[in-house]
């Protein structure tokens, strides 16, 4: 199904709803051992038409960009539908322990627009059909709300 190939810069899309934890610190620190040393990390991508979207590797493809790189390498799914990327993505982040609920919520939200598309998710990456539901309602939780009731309740004591 994969492989490994150099793909150049130009043709890499970054997906709608890559990671919402972006820290600045951490990216600079990332651009610098780029400079430094060239390639640490290579992209997971998938096939979209003529251009490569990026399913592991945000942060690196971002550092490579920023660093003048023409070509790098990549590990290519190739084609695949959306639920099939956002599984892959699912999995590549709980692996690595570094799961962005909000990010997921979001890209969950975006694939799954009918319970239908949330019991494919459900089926194609094991997540079961209570948690995809959870995650298309996480984005619309109102925490102002919430913590303003805490506070009435006496339940939360800010001093």
């Amino acid at each position: 199904m994969g492989r490994h190939k150099m793909v150049e810069i130009g043709s890499i899309i970054v997906p709608n709803h890559s990671s919402t934890t972006n820290i600045k610190l951490k990216q600079t620190k990332l651009d610098a051992m780029v400079e430094k040393f060239g390639q640490l990390k290579m992209l997971v991508v998938c096939q979209v038409e003529d251009r490569y979207r990026i399913i592991d590797g945000v942060k690196a493809f971002e550092a490579y960009k920023h660093n003048g790189e023409e070509k790098v390498l990549c590990y290519d799914l190739g084609e695949m539908s959306e639920i099939q990327e956002l599984a892959y993505r699912l999995l590549l982040n709980t692996s690595f322990s570094r799961l962005d609920y909000l990010g997921i919520a979001a890209a969950i939200s975006e694939v799954c627009k009918t319970s239908n598309e949330a019991i494919k998710l459900s089926n194609a990456t094991g997540i079961p059909l209570v948690d995809v539901e959870r995650y298309q309602t996480l984005l619309a939780f109102d925490w102002d709300e919430f913590l303003n009731k805490k506070i009435q309740d006496n339940q939360i004591n800010l001093f």
